[in-house]
């Protein structure tokens, strides 16, 4: 993913973003461990809204922390959620790429050229949704059709 500030930087993959945000995560959390200890009773103590403990502000991320009190959640928090996520959305990802495969042979077995086309530009798309995490832009009538256009004369 490109970012607002660097218009030049490199496209990464879905993967590859991923794998940066996790190895991000895994500094973040050494970096919580090294950090000293706060006791549950000090005032800088913080807790978390989802596991209910007091942690160091050390152990949350600044757009955590500004979320307010009923809503901030620690970095371990976080990063249990997002592996809760991933392996959910993987698991309706595989599940929505074997109904479009099934699809695509059952439009081969028919013989329909133009049901053919449609099956493997769907399952297509899919494949390259899971890699990328972009879906697909449809285009032709479903943009507004032919729209207000230029005004009168």
């Amino acid at each position: 993913a490109r970012s607002a500030g660097d218009p030049t930087a490199a496209m990464r993959c879905k993967t590859c973003v991923e794998a940066a945000a996790a190895a991000e995560r895994g500094a973040a959390a050494e970096r919580q461990r090294q950090a000293p200890l706060t006791a549950v009773g000090d005032e800088d103590a913080v807790v978390c809204s989802a596991c209910a403990r007091a942690h160091a502000p050390a152990a949350f991320n600044r757009s955590q922390l500004s979320k307010g009190v009923d809503k901030q959640r620690c970095q371990e928090c976080v990063a249990n959620a997002e592996k809760n996520a991933a392996g959910e959305s993987k698991g309706r990802y595989a599940a929505r790429l074997a109904e479009a495969k099934l699809a695509m042979q059952e439009a081969e077995a028919s013989g329909s050229a133009l049901q053919k086309c449609a099956t493997a530009s769907a399952y297509a798309a899919m494949q390259a949704e899971c890699v990328t995490g972009l879906k697909p832009i449809k285009l032709g009538a479903l943009r507004g059709g032919r729209g207000r256009g230029r005004g009168r004369g």
